[in-house]
Order: C-alpha cells, then sequence, then structure tokens
C-alpha cells in the first residue's frame, strides 16, 4: 500500500474495494449464490417493472415517496431475466457499497488521517449483527446518504469539470 501525504494510492484504493467485495460476498454468500429479492424488493419493485413496464412503474410512487434506485436497479437487472434480476441487484447494491469505500478512502477526504479511514472502512464491511438488511438495494440508501454528507466536507476534485460538480 503506497501512501502519499495522508493518501492512498488510485491502486491501492482500487485493490481495497475489491478487497470489501471478497469480504463482503465471504461474509454473506447467499447474496450471490442464491439471491433473492428482500422485503419490497421483489414484491413491489421488481414486481412492478416486470408487470407494467420501466416507464410507466418508474413515475409510480409508493406510500407517498419515489423509490427510484430500486425501480432503477431492478429495471436493469431485469435485463438479466426474471430468474437472475435478485442476483443483478445484489451485485450492484455490492459495487456501490465499494465505491463508497473508495470514495472514503479517496484524496478527496485527505483531510481525514489515513488510519482514521482505514479504520472505518474495516467497520463499514465489518459491521456486526447485519444478518438481515446487509447489502441490497433498499438499504443502499443510507450509503447513498452518507457519501452526501462526506461530499459536503470532501476536497473538491479538480480533474473533473466543475460543471459536472455542480449538480
Amino acid at each position: 500500500m503506497v501512501i502519499h501525504k495522508q493518501s492512498l494510492s488510485a491502486a491501492s484504493v482500487m485493490g481495497l474495494m475489491a478487497l470489501a467485495f471478497v469480504l463482503m460476498v465471504f461474509r454473506r454468500p447467499d447474496i450471490v449464490m442464491h439471491a433473492q429479492p428482500w422485503a419490497e424488493d421483489g414484491k413491489i419493485w421488481m414486481a412492478g417493472i416486470y408487470n407494467d413496464g420501466f416507464w410507466s412503474s418508474i413515475l409510480l410512487p409508493q406510500n407517498g415517496y419515489y423509490q427510484t434506485i430500486s425501480r432503477l436497479v431492478y429495471g436493469a437487472s431485469l435485463a438479466l431475466g426474471l430468474q437472475h434480476a435478485a442476483l443483478g441487484a445484489n451485485l450492484i447494491a455490492l459495487f456501490i457499497r465499494c465505491f463508497f469505500i473508495g470514495f472514503i478512502l479517496s484524496s478527496r477526504m485527505a483531510f481525514i488521517p489515513v488510519f482514521y479511514r482505514l479504520a472505518a472502512v474495516a467497520y463499514f464491511v465489518l459491521m456486526p449483527n447485519l444478518s438481515e438488511g446487509f447489502v441490497n438495494i433498499t438499504n443502499v440508501r443510507w450509503c447513498r446518504k452518507m457519501f452526501e454528507l462526506l461530499r459536503v466536507r470532501a476536497r473538491t476534485n479538480r480533474t473533473l469539470p466543475q460543471s459536472i460538480l455542480n449538480c
């Protein structure tokens, strides 16, 4: 692992993201080996897209709110077929969690010492008592909210055009 002024190299971040992916799969192999929709994932999101079509389903609120990410993910996952849609959604949820880990370890969070960021990532991956809602697309919302909170405090990304960042 190469550390430069409180930041990890891009190869180190990618390696740690891959390690986190492997650890999360080893922790709950059933999310990949025997994937199944969790809670309202199958009953509402996947069934709605399968029965009503993608565009008509994406615009419908459920219990007064729009659950856009679940509908988008299951819409994309149904391209794998009904039998593998849950696997596709679980893999996308795993990737979202891994990208969150990559953001924490990136140079944009260099104002926090590397040791603390690595400790936070280790806890995030190895968090106890999460057997039921560990990795699924419905519970990825809290990960996204944490990303939004950290993004406010993070350094500006100087490699992207500023028009992209002002969304």
